[in-house]
């Protein structure tokens, strides 16, 4: 089995996963259209947007369960650790390729509804991250620059995603009730506790400042956001790398 079949194995449950993703997300887009239309009235308005948010929880999942069938399906047709992950590796860039054109349709539609019907807003994450940045912008200019945002979006997240999958399988039953349990207590417990206590919020303050530097908030300028997130998916990809490299296939 070659780079491609693996590939191809790798996008065979994919595929499927996808295309039934893509026309909920499509048929929930219009019956929200659809509701918002018998509801609403001359004096109320309904915004439309974040519907990219669905995508990128998606696709997250998708990198957290996507190493062990396809580790051991792939190992034991004698397929090398570097195939395997240069399989997923391109099957993430297609699905983050995909789910990214997805958004764009879904954008697409929410904006003729807003046109057929005067009281619905509609929006999305980089128009409303990025407004000074858009102001005056040709529309197609906006829609290319939000496809290369969200793509590298997805790419970043999957690449957490899957990085973390990958360290779920090494580790002992263990070593993955601490993973499992450890990170959303330390998050939504320990970090907010400590922080009010002991750093009185100078953490939150930091992260926020964090944040809004590496997506280019302030400075209105999304290409910053899209290198860093590049870089995140670079970096998680080299982690995943560097943990799988000695996996062993496991019952």
């Amino acid at each position: 089995m070659n780079l491609k079949a693996s590939y191809k194995y790798v996008m065979y449950d994919n595929k499927m996963a996808l295309l039934i993703y893509s026309l909920i997300i499509v048929l929930l887009t219009v019956l929200l259209f659809a509701a918002s239309v018998s509801w609403s009235n001359e004096n109320s308005t309904t915004r439309i947007s974040g519907m990219e948010v669905a995508s990128i929880i998606f696709i997250f999942v998708a990198g957290l369960t996507s190493f062990k069938d396809n580790f051991h399906m792939l190992m034991q047709n004698s397929i090398s650790r570097k195939g395997i992950f240069t399989a997923t590796m391109l099957g993430f860039i297609t699905s983050s390729g995909v789910l990214s054109t997805v958004s764009i349709v879904v954008i697409l539609i929410t904006k003729l509804m807003a046109m057929m019907q005067k009281n619905i807003i509609s929006g999305s994450f980089f128009e409303t991250v990025y407004p000074a940045h858009i102001n005056g912008m040709n529309n197609v200019l906006i829609l290319l620059e939000s496809f290369l945002l969200y793509f590298v979006m997805m790419l970043a997240v999957v690449g957490i995603g899957y990085l973390i999958g990958v360290i779920f399988y090494r580790l002992n039953k263990a070593g993955k009730v601490a993973l499992a349990v450890g990170i959303p207590v330390f998050f939504s417990v320990i970090l907010p506790v400590v922080d009010v206590l002991i750093f009185d919020g100078r953490i939150t303050v930091g992260l926020v400042r964090f944040m809004d530097i590496i997506f280019g908030i302030s400075a209105q300028n999304p290409y910053v956001a899209i290198v860093s997130l590049l870089v995140v998916f670079l970096i998680s990809g080299l982690l995943s790398w560097i943990t799988m490299r000695k996996a062993s296939v496991k019952a």
